[in-house]
């Protein structure tokens, strides 16, 4: 390595052990309050940098395009975590008793461990460029392990785009899986929506009938005569009316309770449908972002499973109610909060 980078290796050094020796666990504050996690995650990266920068030293001969490569990753990122450290001081001087202080913590705390966790994922190179190192200089043959490392960075450069490949096999098998999912999905409430007509107009008959009974019925109570001289004849031609005209229409209301039951059934059920037939629409206008796509399918399940009010019933049905079938059941369970 040149002098240049030695030098830029140093600083990473110094600015490891400036960090190391700052406190941002807080103790002072109690465990509850404290920052004891962004401390233990500060000494696991501050010792694991510091011994990788002080092997790379040693060693001296390592590749100083990834090594300046990665030593200008870890300054931003340590620039990062040093930011967050300031940002915890500050917080931990304000004092516990401010109502915003937990939730700040929290993201404090976050933001701290993210930091570390950038550190760690942009030193590997480095770290797997020193142990290479150390195995070459205990081994004679330096063209052999070259032909070993270029062997094992082409399997590697391989697994990761068998992996990416891999990747896009699963998201299009869960793709056609929940585009599978929807189709049985909709057939099955189309044929519920299907079935609920059906005895929907089945009451609807059945109450055209109760009504032309109650119009029958209302005609031979009107125009029915009886004998009027007969007190006990007229008391039972009254009840007898009553009885008669009562009848159709007790059976008209059931008819009617019955027929908006099942048209309210149906209107759900089609609105169930109506919706997962518009899914594929919506989905293939996301596009590829494998997120979004979950995300909107768990919006679209909360969605369909959120029943319209149609006006058909007096007060608004429980679930248990309108969802008959298992699989709303298990939904409801499912995305209740």
């Amino acid at each position: 390595m040149d002098k240049k980078t030695i030098n830029r290796l140093r600083n990473i050094q110094v600015a490891v052990v400036e960090l190391s020796t700052k406190d941002v666990a807080h103790a002072e504050l109690g465990t509850v309050n404290g920052f004891a996690e962004a401390e233990a995650a500060k000494q696991m990266i501050c010792d694991s940098v510091g011994s990788i920068y002080d092997r790379a030293l040693e060693i001296g001969d390592i590749d100083e395009t990834r090594a300046n490569a990665v030593t200008g990753a870890v300054v931003s990122h340590l620039s990062e975590l040093i930011s967050a450290a300031t940002e915890i001081d500050i917080l931990a001087k304000s004092g516990v008793h401010n109502s915003n202080y937990p939730s700040e913590r929290k993201a404090l705390i976050r933001k701290f461990v993210a930091a570390v966790e950038q550190i760690k994922n942009v030193i590997a190179p480095l770290e797997y460029e020193v142990r290479f190192a150390t195995i070459a200089n205990k081994i004679p043959d330096g063209a052999l392990l070259e032909n070993i490392r270029s062997e094992i960075e082409t399997e590697v450069h391989k697994v990761q785009t068998k992996s990416a490949e891999i990747q896009k096999i699963l998201d299009n098998l869960q793709t056609q899986t929940a585009t599978k999912s929807v189709e049985i999905s909709t057939s099955g409430f189309n044929g519920l929506a299907q079935d609920h007509f059906n005895y929907e107009m089945g009451w609807f008959i059945a109450l055209v009938v109760a009504w032309l009974a109650l119009v029958v019925a209302i005609i031979f109570a009107g125009f029915h005569e009886f004998n009027y001289d007969d007190p006990r004849h007229i008391a039972e031609a009254i009840l007898q009316r009553i009885l008669v005209v009562s009848l159709p229409v007790l059976f008209m209301k059931v008819c009617l309770s019955k027929y908006n039951t099942e048209r309210n059934l149906r209107i759900v059920y089609k609105h169930r449908a109506t919706v997962l037939d518009q899914y594929k629409l919506f989905e293939s206008a996301i596009g590829d972002d494998h997120a979004a796509k979950n995300q909107f399918r768990l919006e679209i399940a909360k969605y369909i499973f959120s029943d319209p009010q149609t006006g058909y019933l007096q007060s608004s049905p429980s679930p248990a109610d309108i969802n008959v079938n298992p699989v709303v059941s298990i939904a409801d369970k499912l995305f209740k909060p």
